[in-house]
């Protein structure tokens, strides 16, 4: 499988704006930024976003009931979205769909029932290594597949 890059998020934000042709997708400054993403229609800013990939498929997405965010990547969404006012997303890609949740309005107001948790979380593909991370839950039954 092909380890997750920004050259994979740009990939799925195109495979993105393929089915919605307005949006153009352009990638926020560094691999430090806190989101990935915004969304633009013409000059317009339309969204921030954070875009995940991940190495399974729906099913199994459905089978975990929700999908995990880093609490800062959900705090810096949301003051983007507030200070921007415009909405902050999630999308998810899955190895056979991609998910999407609408996280807050364009007044940085979250729209979604949230679960702030900590799990245990792989910080490298090469040691395997895992550490307690601040996470965010967003349940599937608020995100809609595209």
């Amino acid at each position: 499988m092909t380890p997750f890059t920004t050259a994979n998020e740009q990939a799925t934000a195109n495979a993105l704006c393929q089915q919605f042709p307005a949006f153009t997708a352009i990638k926020t400054g560094s691999e430090h930024a806190r989101l990935d993403m915004v969304f633009t229609v013409g000059n317009q800013l339309r969204a921030v976003a954070e875009i995940k990939k991940r190495k399974f498929d729906l099913a199994r997405q459905n089978k975990y009931g929700s999908t995990l965010i880093e609490w800062s990547k959900y705090e810096s969404g949301v003051n983007a979205s507030l200070a921007l006012g415009v909405p902050f997303v999630v999308i998810v890609e899955l190895t056979d769909a991609t998910m999407f949740w609408k996280v807050t309005d364009s007044t940085g107001a979250t729209v979604v029932p949230i679960e702030r948790t900590n799990k245990s979380a792989q910080v490298s593909e090469v040691n395997k290594s895992k550490v307690l991370k601040d996470c965010v839950l967003l349940d599937n039954k608020y995100g809609k597949e595209l």
